[in-house]
């Protein structure tokens, strides 16, 4: 288990990733509240460098999908599966409570070998200041090759409640409608204030 603390967490992160076994094809999977296309491209392209990867699926909490928007998340999709030439998936997690996890992992995917890989959890979001920025926020992480603990951070993404990119307008519009409702009911309440001191 490595504990490291710095400011070039995307080569630091890219150098402990390098240490898996370059023999196996890899899944990256990544946990970020926030989410820059730019910085997941500039991450993504430093590990497929060094790393035979299979495919990427990234976690975002929905309301910063929501924020960043359907057509621009689907171009970025578009445009990383392009240049890449993998699978590359990214889901906008629907969870009652904000989707504040920060976690990448590679996990094997070689059908025949052991299973392995390595887990990253820290302080970084999937952003230039999070994570890709030479002068962006210090960060703390801890890595892990034990396979239990991997396979179980994967199990426990694959149970998140997430949807669809398509979805994403649904949820702009029902979250749009909470806060009109919140609005309406604060109101009532100072209204209800002025007219009972």
């Amino acid at each position: 288990m490595n504990i490291v603390v710095c400011q070039n967490k995307k080569q630091e992160m890219i150098d402990l990733f390098a240490t898996v076994d370059r023999r196996n094809k890899y899944k990256l999977y990544i946990a970020s509240c926030y989410f820059n296309s730019r910085s997941a491209t500039y991450f993504i392209g430093g590990i497929a460098d060094k790393i035979r990867i299979t495919g990427v699926n990234i976690y975002i909490d929905k309301k910063e999908a929501i924020k960043i928007g359907k057509p621009r998340l689907i171009r970025w999709i578009a445009s990383a599966r392009n240049r890449f030439e993998i699978e590359v998936n990214l889901y906008p997690v629907n969870e009652s409570s904000i989707f504040h996890a920060k976690a990448y992992a590679l996990v094997a995917d070689s059908p025949g070998n052991p299973p392995g890989g390595m887990l990253i959890v820290g302080s970084a979001n999937l952003t230039g200041a999070g994570l890709t920025s030479a002068h962006g926020n210090v960060e703390a992480m801890l890595a892990t090759t034990e396979a239990l603990e991997i396979d179980s951070f994967r199990n426990s993404l694959m149970m998140l409640q997430t949807t669809h990119i398509s979805e994403i307008d649904r949820f702009a519009n029902i979250d749009n409608f909470d806060l009109q409702v919140c609005s309406v009911t604060k109101r009532l309440f100072y209204l209800q204030m002025e007219w009972y001191p």
